[in-house]
């Protein structure tokens, strides 16, 4: 916790709080309110809508980076699958080598 006042105002957390338990302030955001459309007083207030636009905004903007942290897992695991591809070709490559050699070596035994 931060030592000093609050940074919203004592009553902010209190107003907060209460209005969570009546209305589902992200639910209630995504409505156009008015006073013609809503007058049955289950507006969640000026400041509600605020902080549930916001965490609407964070809850889309975690949405995007899921995106791009999926993308960079799937980077590493391409990039190790690759390293180790390379390493298998290049054993290969020298048990061809070897191989031939020894064709090369009986061949001449041969003759």
């Amino acid at each position: 916790m931060v030592n000093g006042p609050a940074p919203y105002g004592a009553g902010f957390k209190n107003k907060f709080m209460n209005a969570t338990k009546d209305v589902d302030i992200i639910a209630a955001s995504k409505v156009y309110y008015s006073v013609k459309v809503n007058g049955d007083g289950n507006w969640p207030g000026k400041d509600m809508m605020q902080v549930a636009c916001l965490q609407r905004i964070a809850t889309a903007a975690e949405a995007m980076a899921e995106n791009t942290v999926n993308l960079q897992k799937q980077i590493d695991y391409l990039t190790e699958q690759r390293n180790i591809w390379r390493c298998r070709a290049e054993a290969l490559k020298k048990e061809r080598r070897s191989l031939r050699g020894q064709i090369t070596k009986l061949k001449n035994k041969l003759v």
